[in-house]
């Protein structure tokens, strides 16, 4: 289970933002992006097959329709990016879902402490709507950091302990 001192927290400043909602500072985007930065790739055989590694606030929260199509035109139902999606983006559009079932998904959430000078590895366990597409798409393996460890799970297991994910509990809400 994620631990919720590491999740749905928004800052400005060093403080929470209100409920009602208001706008961080520039400066205060670019420290959040960066202490809330998640990265993903998928691998096969030892390789990364995506070009590089994507992060959770580079593009649409939307699946490009080379991959949309494997999933009979399925898009996620939430309004923030995240970095299983924009890794899934950067697929090849002539990929299969034959190729993707020998595919892993690595997902981390690196944070590194000046204070104590080393990186420490974060929540990254991937939400109920990006589990449900990673399950869909036949994908092999997901590996996610939490609490400084890796943790390996099959799609089905994954679904048993994702959750849903603060921007698609806020489309419930509303």
């Amino acid at each position: 289970m994620r631990d919720p001192k590491y999740h749905h927290q928004v800052y400005q400043n060093g403080n929470h933002l209100p409920e009602n909602g208001g706008a961080p500072s520039r400066p205060s985007l670019a420290r959040c992006r960066l202490s809330h930065c998640v990265v993903a790739c998928l691998v096969r055989g030892g390789k990364v097959v995506t070009p590089g590694f994507a992060m959770c606030s580079e593009a649409s929260p939307r699946l490009r329709p080379h991959v949309a199509r494997l999933l009979g035109g399925q898009q996620p139902r939430t309004m923030t990016q995240h970095a299983e999606i924009a890794a899934l983006n950067l697929l090849p559009e002539g990929i299969s879902l034959r190729q993707l079932q020998r595919m892993t998904l690595v997902v981390i959430r690196p944070k590194y402490s000046q204070k104590l000078r080393q990186t420490r590895m974060l929540c990254a366990q991937p939400c109920r709507e990006c589990a449900n597409i990673i399950d869909k798409l036949g994908i092999k393996m997901v590996v996610y950091s939490s609490e400084n460890m890796l943790h390996r799970r099959t799609p089905s297991e994954l679904m048993l302990e994702a959750l849903p994910s603060s921007g698609t509990e806020w489309l419930i809400r509303s």
